[in-house]
């Protein structure tokens, strides 16, 4: 009697942005990948539509419609909504901003300590 998969969702915007040739980009794309892979486990990326993702991760299409500068709020607002209705067991939020709230578990990767010690002028 197997057990069954654990519900994963990934946040994986930065795969459809600039972020994606950068660092976090490759870390996410390695991370659902690998993820994809594993047998236990049900990963659901949240991703922006054409978004290419590996085999055996299915993907929820987000849709953020804010000027960059609001992308915060959009995402504070929208992302606890997108999994209540998705219900996953855990979340993950591979990206620099981890979210105000969720519904449910989440682990958030730490990348660096510097935009906790220098403010960013183009969000103040």
């Amino acid at each position: 009697m197997s057990a069954e998969p654990l519900s994963v969702v990934v946040d994986a915007t930065c795969l459809s942005t600039a972020a994606h040739q950068q660092g976090i980009g490759r870390y996410t794309e390695q991370l659902v990948a690998a993820l994809g892979r594993r047998d236990d486990l049900d990963v659901i990326a949240l991703c922006r539509r054409g978004t290419w993702l590996p085999p055996r991760v299915w993907s929820h299409h987000v849709r953020r419609w804010a000027p960059e500068r609001f992308r915060r709020q959009e995402d504070a607002w929208r992302l606890p909504r997108e999994l209540e209705h998705l219900e996953p067991q855990l979340f993950h939020q591979p990206g620099l901003d981890p979210p105000t709230r969720t519904p449910g578990p989440w682990v958030q990767t730490f990348y660096d300590a510097i935009p906790l010690i220098i403010d960013d002028p183009f969000f103040d």
